[in-house]
């Protein structure tokens, strides 16, 4: 897809192409300087042929996005001055990480960046969206699979529409994910120029990391609009196993114990959505321990205060995890110390006040440690019993488990949609709190300019953390480029999932080598998910 093209599908105009690419060369010939203001929708009219003023109004406002996106980026480029400085420390090239401008580059950087990458890669377990995408690309051969089983029984029509809204949720799918991997690497721009920037302008840089804000935002949104799409596609497949398990080919024992199934996935579902609720209004509590103590540190005007601070922040923009709000508290009090000067008795018991709920901020770090530490254990269960599943399917390989096949193949399907909905779900609730981490970043730059004076005290800490920041968005580039990859091989061919069904020959066939498949990926995430619990321990 050319890039005038994947600018016209991101803004829905992707029915405009043939007069768009007829027109012009590259997106910057749509900038101010080359179509001015006056000029646009005249252009719209003339050139691209389109007459309706609601149509009109969308292409031209579009447009000005663009415009406004090209100047902002010509500002970062003057304000940035030399961005082509090569900054290697610790071994790494920094200026190469934060400087993809190709996704053709990912893997080749990825790999030479190895070891700190899978090291990184551990604490964003619970959102990884490349492991949905796969988990969806599965998807697509349970419901084949329960199409062909369900031949001359009356809920093949369901499972009809279920393919139907699973070929819509592929395409927004891959949509997302290029959406992840573009705001990825505009967060990685904005790294490059803040450290280009810090020396001259400490402040300035903040400015930078703290733009983010938006790229957070919207992955947030798009975060939460697949989970609830995801949602819609399971309660369809829902609907097609209740129907399907009121065929009197059924026993009684069979039904009770189908549904027994379900309902018990979907209260793992719920609890697991509850405890990810509970995380998060714990980290939100920690924030609130964080704001009353940036408020004393103003008023106390103490630089190694500040520091902290600054440490604290930038270093969190992206690593929004149990042991990031733990040592978030670990600095906030090292910070009141250094206001205080001296912390007696009496303060440290005055820590338990009415706002916090009679926690100390020790008690809020335990709590948020067990709850991450819960959510794994949870996480373990879920994968196992899908894995029993999954290991059930290969008992109905026979011509005789036609029906039995359909039903444990749609509540495979079932129990997969709910552990993806609950990815994309904690992905909402993450890039929610990234976003939080750079608006607070907008605060603290104004405090950088009062000891702008003494920018070389501490620049170097600066640069670290911003070092580490950009390391963290660079290790959600490469986890969101393989879920681009993985959904991609199934966008491109879901026209063929759609119409090239399986008969019921070909589905005694797929039981096997799906079955095999998932058992495979689902074992292997087990052992994953035990070595990152055992490493927190």
């Amino acid at each position: 897809m050319s890039t005038v093209d994947a600018w016209l599908q991101s803004n829905g105009l992707l029915s405009y192409s043939e007069q768009f690419n007829a027109q012009i060369d590259e997106l910057h010939d749509l900038s101010a300087e080359n179509l001015h203001d006056d000029q646009i929708k005249n252009w719209i009219k003339e050139d691209i042929g389109e007459k309706k003023t609601i149509k009109i109004n969308k292409v031209y406002n579009a447009i000005k996005k663009l415009q406004e996106q090209f100047k902002q980026e010509s500002e970062e480029k003057d304000a940035a001055g030399n961005t082509a400085m090569k900054i290697v420390k610790h071994g790494f090239d920094y200026n190469e990480i934060f400087g993809i401008s190709d996704e053709n580059r990912i893997k080749i950087i990825v790999a030479k960046n190895a070891q700190q990458v899978a090291r990184k890669e551990k604490q964003y377990y619970d959102i990884n969206v490349s492991e949905a995408m796969r988990d969806l690309a599965t998807c697509g051969s349970l419901i084949q699979l329960a199409y062909a089983s369900t031949n001359g029984y009356r809920c093949q029509s369901k499972v009809v529409r279920l393919l139907s809204e699973y070929g819509s949720l592929v395409k927004e799918s891959y949509l997302a994910s290029s959406q992840f991997v573009m705001a990825s690497m505009s967060s990685l721009r904005y790294h490059k120029i803040a450290l280009a920037v810090l020396r001259k302008k400490p402040a300035k840089a903040i400015y930078f990391v703290s733009q983010c804000s938006e790229l957070a935002g919207q992955m947030a949104t798009v975060a939460g609009e697949l989970s609830e799409k995801v949602g819609k596609l399971e309660d369809i497949a829902k609907d097609a196993l209740e129907l399907a398990v009121t065929d009197k080919s059924v026993t009684d024992e069979e039904r009770a114990k189908v549904r027994q199934a379900i309902a018990e996935a979907k209260a793992a579902e719920k609890q697991l959505e509850k405890m990810t609720q509970q995380l998060r209004e714990q980290h939100e509590q920690v924030r609130i321990d964080e704001d009353r103590a940036i408020e004393d540190a103003k008023q106390a005007r103490q630089q190694s205060f500040l520091l902290s601070v600054v440490k604290l922040t930038v270093g969190t923009v992206v690593t929004a995890t149990c042991s990031t709000a733990v040592s978030a508290v670990s600095l906030v009090k090292e910070g009141m110390q250094h206001v205080a000067g001296i912390v007696s008795t009496d303060q440290k018991e005055d820590e338990k006040d009415a706002d916090s709920g009679g926690k100390t901020v020790d008690d809020r770090a335990w709590l948020l440690t067990q709850k991450k530490y819960e959510i794994q254990s949870k996480l373990i269960e879920q994968t196992s019993e899908l894995a029993k599943t999954v290991e059930e399917l290969k008992g109905f390989s026979g011509k005789e488990n036609q029906l039995q096949r359909a039903l444990k193949s749609i509540e495979i399907a079932i129990k997969t949609l709910g552990k993806i909905k609950v990815i994309f779900s904690n992905a909402k609730v993450f890039w929610s709190g990234v976003q939080k981490n750079c608006q607070q970043l907008q605060q603290t730059k104004g405090d950088l300019d009062v000891f702008v004076s003494d920018a070389d005290l501490f620049c170097e800490q600066i640069e670290e953390s911003i070092i580490n920041s950009g390391m963290d968005w660079f290790v959600l580039l490469k986890v969101n480029f393989f879920a681009k990859e993985a959904i991609h091989h199934v966008d491109k061919n879901i026209d063929a999932i759609l119409n090239d069904l399986p008969d019921e020959s070909e589905a005694l066939q797929l039981v096997a080598a799906l079955s095999g498949e998932m058992t495979k990926r689902l074992t292997n995430e087990i052992s994953n998910l035990k070595q990152i619990e055992a490493a927190e321990q």
